[in-house]
């Protein structure tokens, strides 16, 4: 069954502040282990994780309805990969970490979800299949990314949580707009699309009330409400030709763009003001 809200616990842990049950990352730093690698660069790895999930199911989906099929192809092809090096990267900077457990029951799942992709994705039953594993995934990757968070001793950086699912939100609700036009699961579809549209305003709000900013990022943040209100029109759209569609996944990828300037800019104001 698909999650309305996926990542509801993680919203209200990260931003609660609530300390999860573990090991606290200065403690794991034992004799003969690897040194600890930072925390942010961690958090980065699993909550990219968690975009690619829908980022992959999305691809498959324009392929189905033959939207922009060689943006689709390319993105397909880049997201694998990228999943295989950040998995690879993940599982090594995790070392001796207490959350290693939780990493391999994510790799697990993330192959399989890989190997599900394999299936005739022409079948709507399939992407169906395929959107739900999508967002079971996506939980599994969000329970790490706020045990990464809570164990990083960075008292702000939820924030990077919350820029990511905006990234992910981009891509989430391009699928279910555009699985509303297989005709299939229609009115599930419709809500997990108002609920992702509902969390995208919400989120952003929290993104703009953030009190650490540089001009470039106000500017980016300005930037990326503009691009908001363009994916929310698109988003409107209720005829099922190809020119909606489009317009849907074109908005999305601008809105992305703009996010994923946002992060890294973050990134470094956390690490400004809260050097390793």
């Amino acid at each position: 069954m698909h999650s309305l809200c996926r990542r509801t616990a993680l919203h209200h842990l990260v931003g609660a502040g609530v300390l999860l049950s573990g090991v606290p990352l200065a403690q794991a730093q034992t004799a003969g282990r690897r040194p600890p690698a930072d925390p942010r660069v961690l958090v980065a790895r699993a909550t990219r994780l968690s975009v690619l999930t829908d980022r992959i199911t999305r691809g498959h989906v324009q392929l189905t309805l033959n939207i922009q099929t060689q943006r689709a192809e390319r993105t397909l092809t880049d997201s694998v990969a990228e999943v295989r090096r950040l998995l690879t990267e993940l599982g090594d900077g995790l070392v001796g970490h207490p959350a290693l457990p939780q990493y391999q029951t994510l790799a697990k799942q993330y192959n399989d979800f890989l190997t599900l992709t394999r299936l005739d994705m022409k079948n709507p039953l399939n992407l169906l299949t395929l959107s739900q594993r999508a967002d079971a995934l996506g939980q599994t990757a969000d329970a790490l990314v706020v045990r990464l968070v809570n164990e990083s001793e960075l008292p702000q950086a939820q924030i990077l949580a919350v820029t990511a699912d905006l990234q992910r939100l981009t891509q989430h609700m391009a699928v279910h707009f555009l699985l509303v036009r297989t005709g299939q699961d229609e009115k599930t579809q419709q809500q997990l699309l108002l609920a992702g549209r509902q969390a995208f305003a919400r989120q952003l709000a929290e993104l703009q009330a953030f009190p650490l900013k540089t001009p470039q990022i106000t500017q980016d943040l300005a930037l990326l409400n503009n691009q908001w209100t363009l994916m929310n029109q698109a988003l409107d759209l209720q005829s099922r030709d190809s020119s909606a569609m489009e317009k849907v996944c074109t908005t999305s990828e601008l809105t992305l763009e703009v996010l994923s300037q946002l992060y890294p800019a973050f990134e470094g104001v956390l690490k400004s003001a809260m050097p390793f």
